[in-house]
């Protein structure tokens, strides 16, 4: 990340990186090596790359970014696809300028006071939420190892409410006002395509990795 400050250009000011929460290990079938972070089933350079940027930014004012470059193992056709594909699906909501009302996803009309064509963006995936309620699905269509689905709606902090897939999660530590954060993650493949968004996933604080078995 550099900003550009009249004719001078300043260097590096910030950098991120991100590392996945799940590992391979001594306790893992068939490893027998080192412990080694591994990506989940739903992550790959770009969701990797979004996470290290979003801990480059950190408290940044976004303002004054000029501009933020990353390099990624991508087959170079696909890189305009990516890069449109982190563009697009940035998760902002939707603030009533008359009320104050925060609505997910964004809405013509406020649902409190009604007023029309009145709300700003309001950006999402940098806070942090409450589950309010979510439910476990069995016959999901995701990879068996990762079942029950976890589908959850979340309150975010300052307002505004919406309906995630949880990830790095255990189904049966899930549990209504548990804390959870945004990541961006695959949603699934098709047509040799993948598919993208946000989900929630608890807090990651400092700990012991999550040793794959």
């Amino acid at each position: 990340m550099y900003r550009d400050i009249g004719d001078t250009m300043v260097g590096i000011t910030s950098y991120g990186a991100y590392v996945p929460l799940h590992r391979l290990g001594p306790e893992t079938k068939g490893w027998g090596f080192p412990s080694k972070a591994v990506g989940y089933y739903d992550e790959d350079s770009l969701t990797m790359a979004v996470a290290a940027a979003l801990d480059c930014i950190g408290g940044s004012d976004r303002s004054a970014i000029e501009g933020m470059y990353f390099a990624s193992t991508t087959a170079p056709y696909k890189e305009k696809l990516t890069a449109a594909t982190a563009a697009i699906f940035r998760l902002y909501a939707g603030k009533c300028k008359v009320c104050g009302t925060i609505q997910y996803p964004p809405q013509r009309i406020c649902t409190r006071c009604r007023a029309k064509d009145s709300s700003e963006p309001v950006r999402l995936s940098d806070r942090r939420a409450k589950i309010f309620t979510y439910t476990l699905d069995n016959l999901a269509q995701i990879p068996a190892f990762d079942l029950p689905m976890v589908d959850s709606i979340i309150d975010f902090e300052g307002g505004g409410r919406g309906c995630f897939q949880m990830t790095d999660r255990d189904p049966r530590e899930v549990k209504v006002g548990m804390n959870v954060e945004m990541t961006f993650r695959k949603l699934h493949t098709a047509g040799e395509m993948n598919n993208y968004f946000w989900k929630c996933t608890p807090v990651r604080d400092a700990g012991p990795a999550k040793e794959s078995k």
